[in-house]
């Protein structure tokens, strides 16, 4: 499993309390994103919550909520699942972290998913760590976003 963080200059670290989202960006693998997600949860967190985003098909998208019911019941984490198809990946995550702590993205491969990557980055209202094939496979490579207020 590959990761990346990005850190959020001005944001204070977050509580020992905290709210993870786990963006999903079209049919991603979602496993590595999942694992870290429940097990961040697992040790501190209230609930994660699971954005599906962008293209996919309906099936793809019922396995996506039953994984999360797996990852859920084997971590013994709340969780909840949202599929937004629909509307545009990066708006829908931006607005999603303003209620996080941190936001772990399921990439996959290819210029779209490292696009809607890169807008995240800045956009992002809470710390973003990318987890599977879009990390570029240099680990918790941390990387400096510009800086914005935290609103919440």
């Amino acid at each position: 499993m590959t990761a990346t963080l990005v850190a959020r200059p001005g944001v204070p670290a977050p509580p020992a309390t905290r709210r993870i989202i786990v963006g999903v960006i079209g049919p991603a693998p979602v496993e590595d994103a999942l694992r870290y997600a429940f097990s961040e949860a697992a040790r501190d967190a209230n609930a994660v919550s699971v954005v599906a985003t962008g293209p996919a098909t309906d099936a793809e998208t019922v396995r996506l909520e039953n994984t999360v019911r797996h990852w859920a019941g084997r971590y013994s984490v709340e969780a909840e699942f949202l599929a937004r198809r629909g509307v545009d990946a990066v708006i829908t995550l931006a607005a999603a972290s303003r209620r996080a702590d941190l936001l772990v993205i399921a990439a996959a491969p290819g210029p779209r998913a490292a696009a809607t990557i890169a807008a995240l980055r800045h956009r992002a209202h809470s710390a973003v760590r990318v987890v599977g094939a879009s990390s570029g496979g240099r680990g918790d490579d941390l990387r400096q976003a510009p800086a914005r207020p935290a609103t919440r």
